[in-house]
């Protein structure tokens, strides 16, 4: 068993911006300008979030993780109700979920409430720290699905560097970042825009990884997301990218 320790701000993340923070400047000319601020929304989803009976998982993309890695360990940020990381603990490997809105924790909604031990709320577009025997843990698979988007651009690159951190040498980060101008979507980026974050922050696509994976592994994507499997390494490449289509297209 795994000894460790999990670091890092507990503020709720909706309400790390002033409440003056403005709505999602995407949504401008879209009819959705003239939302809620991340700030209120902390107020809103404390109110409408229960638990669900159809958790954020699917284990076809777990058994593939499986399959690529001896004995995986993994870590989701923006884990939300857990569900995903629950089965992982489940199978018998080791999982860390890590949530920046409190009401999962709160609720003890899924993982929360069977795991835990393996939960934290933290806000991870600040540095964070996961260590055993006061040495810098890593994991071999590293997820952060349908996200990013949620963060404001100047988060973005401590929430890269914090998923750098986290991952294993030969390990993996996969996120899902949808490109939708929505309520709640504050950084709304192309592919290459985000491919050049994570260059600048020495993640980049491998095409090898992306290879054992389908849009039906996913465990949470929207249509128009884009896909990133990354690995750490020195120099930029295109491979390992995939931009969902319009399935009514």
């Amino acid at each position: 068993m795994i000894e460790f320790t999990v670091s890092g701000s507990k503020e709720d993340i909706f309400r790390s911006t002033p409440p003056e923070s403005p709505p999602c400047t995407a949504c401008v000319g879209t009819g959705l300008a003239g939302g809620p601020t991340r700030y209120e929304q902390s107020e809103i989803l404390a109110n409408t979030i229960i638990p669900t009976d159809e958790p954020n998982v699917n284990h076809a993309f777990n058994e593939v993780c499986y399959r690529l890695f001896d004995s995986p360990t993994f870590i989701d940020l923006g884990c939300a109700e857990g569900g995903y990381i629950k089965e992982v603990i489940d199978d018998g490997y080791f999982g860390i979920g890590v949530d920046g809105f409190p009401a999962f924790k709160n609720r003890g909604i899924e993982g929360w409430g069977k795991y835990p031990d393996h939960f934290f709320q933290l806000n991870f577009a600040k540095p964070m720290v996961v260590e055993s025997e006061g040495i810098p843990l890593k994991f071999d698979v590293v997820t952060a699905w349908e996200v990013a988007e949620h963060l404001f651009e100047d988060e973005i690159d401590t929430f890269i560097k914090n998923l750098a951190n986290l991952v294993k040498d030969e390990g993996m980060v996969l996120l899902t970042v949808s490109a939708r101008a929505d309520r709640g979507h504050f950084t709304i980026r192309p592919m290459e825009w985000w491919a050049e974050k994570f260059r600048k922050n020495g993640l980049v696509g491998n095409n090898a990884l992306a290879s054992n994976f389908s849009q039906e592994h996913l465990v949470r994507a929207c249509w128009d997301s884009c896909i990133f499997f990354l690995v750490k390494q020195p120099s930029i490449s295109k491979e390992g990218m995939l931009q969902l289509q319009n399935p009514r297209s």
